[in-house]
């Protein structure tokens, strides 16, 4: 690999900013956690007003 040296600091450096932003640990699940149910504040409404300019 010509790079080797600058490929081990960028994957440093990317460990570092996911910590920094807490995006650790990364994982697989997303697919899992957007199927799962949440919690409403309000009924589910059969209908919605859209209005112009919003």
């Amino acid at each position: 690999m010509e790079h080797r040296s600058k490929l081990i600091e960028m994957i440093a450096l990317w460990y570092v900013e996911a910590g920094k932003y807490n995006v650790l640990p990364i994982d697989g699940s997303a697919f899992e956690r957007l199927m799962l149910e949440r919690p409403q504040v309000t009924e589910a409404r059969p209908r919605y007003h859209f209005h112009p300019g919003t």
